[in-house]
């Protein structure tokens, strides 16, 4: 049974003009706007909520039997769907396979294996072998374990080698030309007592922090205190370094200059002396010295600058006897 369609009375409705003349009061006027308004709430209530509650409800909007869905009333048919995804077979029917660790047999427990091995998993990756669960296996270098752990040391080895430091067996005999490998053969006191495992080194560059000594820190303390070379850039001056720590130490940049110091000077004076004896000889003009002021050395000063000037440094930790 088809669903009765909705049609105004007059057909065009409130267009039509013969059911519809102008108004010569205000009661005529509410009444035909009223009216329109008046079929549709009668065709709802009457007609549609009827044919939708009726037993054919579904069959008079077009719903027909499908497999175990009945053509019957609209409650009944929407029972039928929600017991069809839930009951035994459910999650075959929207394409849910079983596979491993998810053998539900209804769309909830298919659901609720999904959500176990998500549960499950998560802790796998949290736990102490959480690297080795996705395929991380152990490499020189890297630790084997959390995979928070692995993602931290290689950023680590990141930022050491964007620092220009070599990272630890990130050199292998392998990698070393031969001569360069022979060399360090050669160095037998470190090779045969495994001294040069101990060697570390950090580079780097830094801007001046202003004028004065400064404080400089590494960026992962040693284990003793290195010995350190820094080199300013561009810099008509020197860098003065002390305080070393296996944390840091403290620089200085400094520009030579002079002070103080006088010139020296030299008084000289006109005199006439008589080119022979007698009463009227002639006289021969002479210039002679009268005094001599010797001059004074410059002391040489240096002063501090708090220009940005760059400033390269190499600290090197030598555990061994190399």
């Amino acid at each position: 049974m088809a669903l009765e369609r909705m049609a105004f009375n007059p057909e065009q409705g409130f267009a039509d003009a013969a059911a519809y003349p102008d108004p010569t009061n205000e009661e005529e006027v509410r009444e035909q706007l009223m009216r329109p308004q008046m079929q549709l709430r009668d065709y709802i209530n009457t007609v549609l909520l009827t044919a939708l509650e009726s037993a054919a409800g579904a069959a008079n909007i077009g719903g027909a039997a499908v497999g175990k869905l009945p053509a019957g009333n609209m409650q009944g048919l929407l029972q039928a769907l929600y017991d069809w995804f839930t009951e035994a077979g459910g999650a075959g029917r929207v394409g849910v396979k079983a596979v491993k660790d998810v053998q539900g047999d209804t769309v909830q427990t298919a659901l609720e294996g999904v959500q176990a091995n998500l549960v499950a998993y998560r802790q796998q990756l949290q736990g102490s072998q959480g690297a080795r669960a996705i395929g991380v296996s152990q490499y020189p270098g890297i630790p084997e374990g959390t995979l928070q752990a692995v993602l931290e040391s290689l950023a680590g080895q990141i930022r050491d080698v964007n620092a220009g430091i070599i990272p630890d067996f990130g050199v292998t005999w392998a990698k070393l030309a031969q001569d360069v490998a022979d060399m360090i053969e050669a160095v037998s006191a470190s090779q045969t007592s495994g001294e040069l495992d101990d060697y570390r080194m950090e580079t780097g560059t830094f801007q001046n922090a202003g004028a004065g000594w400064n404080t400089f820190r590494f960026r992962e303390a040693f284990d003793e205190a290195p010995r350190v070379t820094v080199t300013a850039y561009d810099f008509a001056g020197f860098v003065m370094v002390k305080g070393v720590t296996a944390e840091g130490f403290l620089y200085c940049l400094r520009i030579p200059g002079w002070s103080g110091g006088t010139p020296g000077s030299v008084s000289s004076e006109k005199v006439f002396v008589g080119a022979a004896t007698g009463t009227s000889p002639a006289h021969n003009e002479k210039t002679v010295v009268t005094a001599v002021n010797l001059p004074t050395m410059q002391t040489a000063t240096t002063a501090t600058t708090s220009a940005a000037v760059e400033i390269g440094y190499i600290a090197v930790e030598y555990g061994g006897d190399i």
